[in-house]
């Protein structure tokens, strides 16, 4: 049974999408189990600091509703990058993943595959173009929302590999970039691309890497 949503102090319901389950419709039977939960802070101001501890305050709703998971026996580090990770006696802890952006916030959590969320609320003023060209893309951009989708993949993307966001763009970000454009998400690879938007001028995505065993297996 997947985690179900919860709501937090000062905090809107999160909305809980099953990525394996969402791939299950789409014909993909080797999804690996994954959600993804997104909110919004109601109470949050500009210039307040980011939701961290309902971004947190959720994340521990979720890791309290999997099957066999002590909270006790884990702790919730920092990687160089600051990246979430969770530590304990089990060598088989989830992988987690956090993002906010103004008054949204959303985190991912999965037991069988890597995982990478971010989120981001439409900034009024920001030089997409000086920071593509930074960031080496290979693409120009034509929009806010095409600047917007390409970020959001991207810090899913490093977060998922434990990577640098200040990192130029690779080869293998630019296969996944057109996999997440044209919906194809194959059981032959060993990457899973989602991207959507929670509201209008805020979108998110998660990238979902299956272990390359599991990638194999999952072909015949």
């Amino acid at each position: 049974m997947p985690p179900q949503p919860a709501r937090v102090k000062n905090s809107q319901a999160p909305i809980i999408l099953d990525l394996k389950e969402f791939q299950a419709r789409n014909g993909d039977a080797c999804c690996p189990e994954a959600w993804v939960a997104i909110a919004r802070d109601p109470g949050w101001q500009k210039g307040d600091a980011p939701p961290r501890r309902a971004c947190r305050l959720v994340l521990e709703q979720l890791l309290g509703q999997l099957p066999g998971f002590i909270a006790s026996d884990h702790s919730l580090v920092r990687d160089k990058y600051g990246a979430p990770r969770l530590t304990g006696a089990s060598d088989q802890a989830p992988r987690v993943s956090l993002a906010h952006s103004g008054p949204w916030f959303a985190v991912g959590l999965s037991r069988t595959a890597c995982i990478g969320v971010d989120i981001e609320q439409h900034a009024r003023q920001r030089d997409f173009q000086a920071m593509a060209d930074y960031l080496g893309w290979q693409r120009g951009i034509d929009s806010a929302v095409d600047f917007y989708s390409r970020w959001t993949l991207w810090e899913a993307y490093v977060k998922c590999t434990g990577n640098s966001v200040l990192e130029q763009e690779n080869a293998e970000f630019r296969k996944l970039l057109e996999q997440a454009r044209t919906e194809a998400n194959s059981v032959q690879s060993a990457w899973r691309v989602f991207q959507g938007e929670a509201e209008n001028r805020v979108q998110f995505a998660a990238v979902l890497r299956i272990p390359f065993k599991d990638s194999i297996s999952c072909k015949s």
